[in-house]
């Protein structure tokens, strides 16, 4: 640790060694039956992220800081010494190993933004855990169990804890990001604080099995705050799952066999939904990279253009002689100095813009206006240069005019960059259509999805409400499904969905829409159809299946149970939908293939 004063080594030190130490016991907290084995050990990534931003010659000292520091948790945690010691070691060879593979390009700093990191990451990462749970295992005559447990729990450490911590410096160590911090501070407690309730209502209960949830909440953050989000947000739903789950509860306990296998499964869960916030998060930070750059280059060519050179000429008719600049020559392509005559400026015109061009000069001479033209000139080359000159014409006292002068810029680019942005937008436009589309559509059966159908029928209740008329809708589901995959597969019962979609979308009126709610249930909305209407409607629906089935020999039977509800004032999506549904299991449990109405 030389170069650094003896006070600052020793504050460094103790700072990593309270770290390391407060994250083994809150490791060790959350160990749960698993042969004194932690779910994740966030001192794994504490000691990774301090060795990646450390310089080489520093780490033996932050080395013998955490062994001392781990011995000393692991003890309080009751473990016996040589065990504690054992444990030390597994630790210390796994960041020294992480931290050696990630630093081998020779950089001070390892950025997780960028998929290239990542990935360097998750396979140093995986190494170190391989060999920490091997060693560990060796010194301690652990199981296979507790090897693979091991191994989990030291990965999910360096990945959650180390991107974590990596984010927290790189926010604070510039000054110039004070304020970034300062407007992110709010919202990230704000999104922290979602993450915890959400994870509080998936592991505080037993009844549902909603480990759904918490993926949304890390997807939340990730999109709002990057790497530094997801990292964060599985950080709180890790422990808040862990702790609950050590205490018997959340829905990991809905799973089979023995304790040891549940945490197998959540240590897999909160892997899995690592994995998944990551790679968003990357991508997100690339989308702002790219949004940066296009801003640096928009202010840059801004800059460019107020300094850009721009050349000059001037015509003196009395003295027939012809002056350029510089750039002048350049635009035209010709060597600078050689002699021009009057006419040659125009010569170089194609005929067309030519003839125009000498329209507007002479207008110009006539009534002493400024000029203001654009033309295209071939270069001695052959190339084409589109210009645009302004200026205006010079009289003498007898108001005679003598000469013309103007300014002369090459805008080809600038032409080029117009037909581009107008290229770029049309494709965009053509981007964000079939994006909607594709949100809004279901990939099997081209139907709308479960998203637009539900919004579908939010707004055609909220219609009927408003004005008064009738609507109703319908909910069927395909017969004995399950069965028919059982038999067939699952390739012929995605054909009878599709084919099930494609007859229904046909039956029903011009003005009702089929959208499919997710496997083999759809939904129809019926605006301005009363029950008589309705039933007519569902029932067509139902028979024109039943007879389509029986006359396709490509395709096994199938038909399909119909509940129907009709809209009733005061009520609203949700509760039109239950009641729909409950007619249809009323229909399914009076034989299938039939309709029932919803009382």
């Amino acid at each position: 640790m030389l170069g650094l004063p003896r006070r600052r080594q020793l504050v460094l030190c103790g700072s990593l060694g309270a770290a390391y130490f407060g994250a083994a016991v809150l490791g060790i907290l959350l160990t749960r039956n698993l042969g004194g084995i932690a779910t994740i050990w966030p001192a794994s990534g504490v000691l990774l992220a301090t060795l990646i931003l450390s310089w080489r010659g520093h780490w033996p000292g932050y080395l013998a800081t955490v062994a001392i520091a781990s011995v000393a948790a692991n003890m309080v945690g009751g473990a016996s010494a040589p065990v504690a010691a054992a444990y030390t070691i597994a630790n210390i060879c796994e960041g020294l190993l992480a931290a050696t593979l990630l630093r081998q390009e020779g950089a001070r700093h390892v950025s997780v933004l960028r998929f290239g990191s990542l990935v360097r990451l998750l396979g140093a990462s995986a190494i170190a855990g391989l060999l920490s749970a091997t060693l560990a295992t060796l010194l301690t005559g652990g199981t296979t169990g507790f090897f693979l447990s091991w191994m989990c729990t030291v990965f999910l450490g360096m990945m959650i804890t180390t991107p974590l911590l990596l984010a927290l410096v790189s926010l604070t160590e510039r000054g110039t990001r004070a304020d970034i911090v300062r407007k992110t501070a709010p919202e990230a407690t704000l999104i922290g604080l979602a993450t915890l309730a959400v994870s509080l209502i998936t592991f505080g209960q037993t009844s549902l099995p909603i480990l759904f949830l918490p993926p949304f909440a890390v997807l939340a953050a990730t999109y709002r705050l990057g790497p530094f989000g997801a990292a964060a947000s599985v950080m709180i739903v890790a422990i808040t799952g862990a702790f609950l789950t050590g205490e018997g509860s959340g829905p990991i306990q809905f799973i089979g066999g023995t304790e040891a296998m549940r945490f197998y499964f959540l240590q897999f869960y909160l892997l899995v939904l690592l994995l998944s916030a990551f790679p968003i998060a990357v991508l997100l930070n690339a989308r702002t990279r790219l949004i940066r750059k296009l801003e640096n280059a928009n202010t840059m060519l801004s800059q460019a253009e107020m300094i850009a050179a721009v050349g000059h000429w001037r015509l003196n008719m009395v003295q027939k002689t012809l002056f350029w600049s510089p750039e002048v020559y350049r635009i035209y392509g010709l060597p600078q100095g050689s002699a021009v005559v009057p006419n040659e400026g125009l010569n170089a015109f194609l005929e067309e813009d030519r003839i125009a061009i000498e329209a507007v000069l002479e207008k110009s001479m006539a009534t002493g206006a400024p000029f203001d033209f654009e033309g295209r000139i071939v270069r001695p080359d052959g190339s084409i240069r589109i210009v645009r000159s302004y200026g205006q014409p010079e009289f003498n006292m007898k108001g005679e005019a003598t000469a013309m002068f103007g300014i002369f810029r090459d805008i080809t680019r600038d032409v080029q960059a117009r037909a581009q942005l107008l290229e770029a937008r049309e494709l965009a436009e053509e981007a964000t259509a079939a994006a909607l589309r594709l949100a809004n559509t279901d990939e099997l059966t081209d139907l709308p999805n479960r998203r637009r159908t539900i919004a579908a029928l939010t707004e055609a209740v909220e219609l009927a409400e408003s004005t008064g008329e009738a609507m109703s809708v319908a909910i069927f589901d395909i017969d004995r499904f399950k069965a028919i995959n059982d038999t067939y597969g699952h390739d012929v019962g995605d054909e009878i969905i599709v084919h099930v979609a494609q007859t229904a979308a046909r039956s029903v009126r011009e003005q009702d829409l089929v959208g499919r709610l997710g496997g083999e249930e759809f939904v129809i909305i019926l605006p301005i159809a009363d029950a008589a209407t309705a039933r007519g409607v569902a029932e067509r629906v139902r028979t024109s299946i039943e007879r389509a089935d029986k006359n396709n020999a490509a395709l096994p039977s199938a038909t399909i149970s119909v509940g129907v509800a009709t809209f009733s004032p005061g009520c609203d999506a949700d509760t039109l939908l239950r009641r729909a549904d409950k007619a249809l299991y009323e229909a399914k449990n009076s034989g299938r293939n039939t309709l029932r109405f919803a009382a």
